[in-house]
C-alpha cells in the first residue's frame, strides 16, 4: 500500500473536487496532449463539482481517480477583527470599518453574521483575550438586530477608539491574544457574550502594519527598528509556546467541527512597505494565514474593500480538502507521480 501525499503549496491551489492522478512505473511516461487537456479543465472551474474526463494512458502508466469531497454552506459565522492597536494605524482601521458593506455583500444571501474585536494585546492588559467595548456600543454586532450601518458605525467605534497596550509595543500580539481567548475563562465570557457560537462559522482577520510579537524571524527575514525597546521584554514574557502551528491546534480544538476562515490585512510584500517607522511585513499572522489555507490582503495597496469582498466569498464556505490518498498499486515509484 502506498500514500500519496500533498503538499501544502499544492493543497492551497487546489480548487476543484475532481481530482486525476496520474500514476508511473517508469520515468519516461509523459502526458499526451489529451491527458494534459484534461487536467487543465480540471483545475479551470472553481468551487465546482463535476465529472471530470479520464484520458488515456500511456502502457507504462495507471490512472486512479480521487473525488474532493463537496464544498458545504453554512448559514451563520462569527467575524473576529484581532486589531494590532498602535497609533501607525488609525487611518488603515478606519477604512476597514468603512469597507465592511463589501464583506457582507459578499456573504451568500440570509447569512446570520456577528462582528467582534479582540485587542492584539499581551498578558499584562485587562484587555488581551477578549471582546472590546469602547463605550456603549454592543459587545456583539449582530446581523440579527441592527442594519448594516448600525453594524459600521458601531465597527468604526471599536476599530478607531482603541486603548493601547504599552507592555506589548503599542499592541502587538494578536497571535498572543486569539490564543488567551481559547483558554476556559476567556472562552467561556466571550460565549456567554453570544459569540463563539457552538453552530457558526469562525472568520478571523488580523489588522496590523507589522509582526506579531511572537514571531521568530527566519533566516532572510530582517526585524524592523524596536525603537522603545518594548518587543524583547514582551516576547520573553508572552510567547513560550505561541506559534502559528499552536494558535492553529488551539482553534481546531476549539472548533472540531466548524470551518474556521483565517485571513490577514497585513503588509505581504517587503519591497512594498512603507518606509519609515516600524512598518513590517505581517510575520507570525502571514504565517498563520498560509498555514490554514486563508486570505491575506496586502495593505499597502488601500484596496481594503476588494480585499473583505474576498474574505467575505470564504468565509461561510466549508472545504475539507483531502491530502492523503492510498493508492491501490504498491510497486508505485512515487519519484514518477
Amino acid at each position: 500500500m502506498f500514500t500519496f501525499n500533498l503538499d501544502s503549496y499544492f493543497l492551497k491551489s487546489l480548487q476543484v473536487f475532481g481530482l486525476l492522478l496520474l500514476i508511473g512505473l517508469q520515468s519516461g511516461c509523459e502526458l499526451t496532449p489529451e491527458q494534459q487537456s484534461a487536467l487543465e479543465d480540471a483545475f479551470g472551474s472553481p468551487f465546482t463539482q463535476g465529472d471530470v474526463p479520464a484520458p488515456n494512458v500511456e502502457p507504462a502508466c495507471f490512472l486512479e481517480r480521487f473525488v474532493q469531497p463537496d464544498a458545504e454552506l453554512v448559514n451563520k459565522v462569527d467575524v473576529l477583527f484581532v486589531a494590532d492597536t498602535s497609533g501607525s494605524l488609525d487611518q488603515e482601521r478606519e477604512a476597514i470599518a468603512q469597507g465592511i458593506d463589501a464583506f457582507v455583500s459578499a456573504l451568500p444571501n440570509h447569512v446570520d453574521y456577528q462582528i467582534g474585536v479582540m485587542l492584539a494585546h499581551g498578558s499584562l492588559s485587562q484587555y488581551s483575550g477578549r471582546l472590546y467595548q469602547k463605550k456603549y456600543e454592543p459587545v456583539v454586532l449582530k446581523s440579527a438586530e441592527m442594519d448594516i450601518d448600525t453594524i459600521r458605525s458601531h465597527l468604526r467605534t471599536k476599530l478607531l477608539y482603541t486603548k493601547s497596550d504599552w507592555y506589548s509595543d503599542g499592541g502587538e500580539e494578536g497571535l498572543y491574544s486569539l490564543h488567551r481567548s481559547l483558554e476556559d475563562d476567556r472562552f467561556n465570557e466571550i460565549k456567554n457574550q453570544g459569540f463563539y457560537r457552538d453552530d457558526a462559522a469562525l472568520a478571523v482577520i488580523f489588522v496590523a502594519d507589522e509582526q506579531d510579537i511572537c514571531h521568530i524571524y527566519k533566516e532572510g527575514q530582517t526585524p524592523a527598528p524596536d525603537r522603545e525597546g518594548l518587543e524583547e521584554p514582551a516576547f520573553d514574557r508572552d510567547c513560550a509556546g505561541i506559534t502559528p502551528v499552536s494558535v492553529e491546534n488551539r482553534l481546531k480544538e476549539r472548533f472540531p467541527s466548524r470551518p474556521i476562515a483565517m485571513s490577514g490585512i497585513l503588509y505581504t510584500d517587503p519591497e512594498t512597505v512603507p518606509y519609515g517607522g516600524e512598518n513590517e511585513v505581517g510575520y507570525g499572522y502571514l504565517d498563520i494565514v498560509t498555514l490554514m489555507g486563508g486570505v491575506a490582503v496586502d495593505m499597502a495597496t488601500g484596496d481594503f474593500e476588494s480585499g473583505l469582498s474576498t474574505i467575505g466569498s470564504l468565509a461561510t464556505l466549508k472545504i475539507n480538502l483531502l491530502s492523503d490518498f492510498v493508492l491501490a498499486r504498491a510497486e508505485v515509484d512515487p519519484e514518477t507521480i
